[in-house]
């Protein structure tokens, strides 16, 4: 009455078989911790976006405020008709954004280039909300 399919290892063979499944595991793990690692900076780059979208954001509310201040100012000064208070605000608007473009790209450049600088957006987005503040 004999067995069939029945394999005997040594401990020699069962050593190799380890090692080998082992050296597998291994670069099983070094393939998931660079998945994890790519992940991550990318979860990074894509909060700091958000961030730096939130800063421009600040960036324009204040030239927002500064332009309605100034706008204001005028209409106390000249008297406007509705023409001429649109063209004003249009002309405003793109003083504005003419002005910004070159910051906000930075911020953006930035962020692109150095995701991992995350505290200099802290630092911008407190100097804004002050000079916000402060208006």
């Amino acid at each position: 009455m004999g067995r069939k399919n029945i394999e005997i290892y040594s401990f020699e063979d069962i050593g190799k078989i380890s090692e080998e499944t082992r050296k597998q595991r291994d670069i099983e793990i070094r393939k998931a911790r660079s998945i994890i690692e790519d992940e991550f900076k990318l979860y990074e780059y894509k909060i700091n976006q958000i961030r730096s979208d939130d800063i421009i954001a600040i960036f324009y509310k204040f030239a927002e405020k500064v332009k309605e201040d100034e706008v204001n100012e005028l209409t106390k000064k000249v008297d406007l008709n509705e023409v001429q208070l649109k063209y004003i605000n249009l002309m405003m608007n793109s003083f504005t954004n003419k002005i910004l473009s070159p910051y906000t790209n930075s911020v953006k450049t930035f962020i692109k280039n150095n995701e991992r600088y995350s505290y200099i957006l802290n630092e911008y987005e407190k100097c804004l909300m002050n000079a916000l503040a402060a208006i």
